[in-house]
């Protein structure tokens, strides 16, 4: 599977927010909750990417605006420092490597017949394995001040969105009643956004059509679960 690997911007300034997340985690629904705060009703595919542009679908050397951006990133954590701050949205690790996995199917990436057992703990996945990028963004969390980094829950945005989406306001600075905040989660529902999807051209949005992942054995899951149990506790996902 080839997809360049870009990162961020090569001008990073301190107010830019980055939106990163291992893929199929709830990276496009945040971007499109977030659109729909801040632009309303009317908005579609190409707003949400006007807004919060896909850097691994952008050139890094052409930042789209001087002033502050927030972009959507499946980056492993920066080796070196960088100014911007960072929303890091986390999903289980099994759902979101068994969903990247039908994903990559569809989009043509994988064999229709990968099996599915080692897919789920192979390391040679772009961008990186779900553990090392899970991993190096909790480290990149604690080590960073509260008003730089931030983890948001997957399962607790599905949960509670408005209160989540509210955190995220607040620490993108967005000023967002409670009025707004529901309104824009009405707006970003899964149905407006396959509609979107629908009109602007199949993956534009990531939903790549509908229907369900693979199976997975039970011996495959256990595997996963004992492989990255670490991990999952680290992310909030049962004891170590």
């Amino acid at each position: 599977m080839t997809v360049k690997q870009r990162w961020h911007f090569d001008v990073v300034l301190p107010d830019d927010v980055y939106l990163v997340s291992f893929p199929r985690s709830g990276n496009t629904w945040l971007r499109y909750l977030v659109t729909a705060l801040v632009r309303g009703e009317g908005i579609d595919a190409g707003a949400v990417d006007a807004t919060i542009p896909d850097i691994h679908h952008s050139d890094p050397g052409k930042r789209p605006s001087a002033e502050r951006l927030w972009v959507k990133s499946h980056t492993p954590a920066w080796r070196a420092p960088r100014p911007a701050r960072v929303v890091y949205l986390v999903r289980h690790g099994l759902e979101a490597t068994r969903s990247y996995h039908r994903y990559l199917i569809l989009r043509g990436r994988l064999r229709p017949d990968e099996p599915i057992g080692s897919f789920l703990c192979s390391d040679a996945m772009w961008p990186c394995s779900w553990a090392r990028h899970v991993e190096g963004w909790l480290d990149f969390n604690e080590a960073s001040d509260p008003s730089q980094a931030m983890i948001v829950r997957y399962e607790d945005l599905r949960a509670d969105p408005v209160a989540e989406l509210s955190r995220v306001a607040t620490f993108m600075d967005i000023d967002a009643d409670p009025q707004k905040l529901r309104a824009a989660v009405r707006i970003a529902s899964r149905e407006r956004m396959r509609g979107d999807e629908a009109a602007s051209g199949a993956g534009s949005l990531n939903f790549v059509g509908d229907g369900g992942s693979a199976e997975i054995s039970e011996s495959a899951a256990a595997e996963f679960m004992t492989h990255h149990r670490g991990t999952l506790a680290r992310a909030g996902y049962g004891p170590a």
